[in-house]
């Protein structure tokens, strides 16, 4: 009788974490003209030969086709960055990098971007298990990061349950 009462709350208190957990990696808010989210999934992209890492995080807002891709950029040098991709297979999609700031942060140079995706191109990126990679591309340059497959796979679960939850809302509304 134990195991069978040691496993049933393990498994009760598994899926309370879990959908605690979600709350952790997303905010909203009713603006005047829609629900704005904010999604932090805390993933960081690297590539190890030329020492840089991205980190990013999502907002949208739901009166909007567009989901902006905000990112930080860290590297040995100062870049002008021009455009983002990210690839998934076959799958390319691309945009246009806006500039927010650039500073110091210890050894590293600090960029700040912003890029804006369609919703329907973020939405089905989160669902493929396969992880993808993202290329930086600056004055003439470009510079591929990559995630490991078992990080990706956890976060892209969390933010897919995420739009998901948007697209629920957004059909009520």
């Amino acid at each position: 009788m134990r195991p069978f009462l040691f496993f049933f709350l393990f498994i009760i208190t598994t899926g309370v974490t879990n959908a605690q957990k979600l709350s952790k990696y997303y905010t909203s808010a009713m603006q005047e003209n829609g629900v704005l989210y904010f999604i932090e999934p805390k993933q960081e992209f690297k590539n190890n030969k030329e020492n840089s890492k991205l980190t990013y995080d999502l907002t949208y807002l739901t009166t909007k086709d567009t989901v902006l891709l905000n990112f930080t950029y860290l590297d040995n040098t100062i870049r002008i960055i021009d455009s983002i991709s990210i690839i998934q297979g076959d799958k390319h999609i691309s945009s246009i990098s806006k500039k927010i700031f650039i500073e110091t942060d210890k050894k590293f140079w600090k960029h700040r971007y912003s890029s804006g995706f369609l919703f329907t191109d973020i939405d089905l990126l989160f669902q493929q298990e396969k992880s993808p990679k993202v290329v930086i591309y600056f004055e003439n340059e470009h510079t591929q990061l990559g995630i490991k497959s078992s990080k990706w796979t956890k976060q892209s679960a969390i933010i897919s349950k995420i739009l998901m939850l948007i697209k629920a809302n957004k059909k009520s509304s």
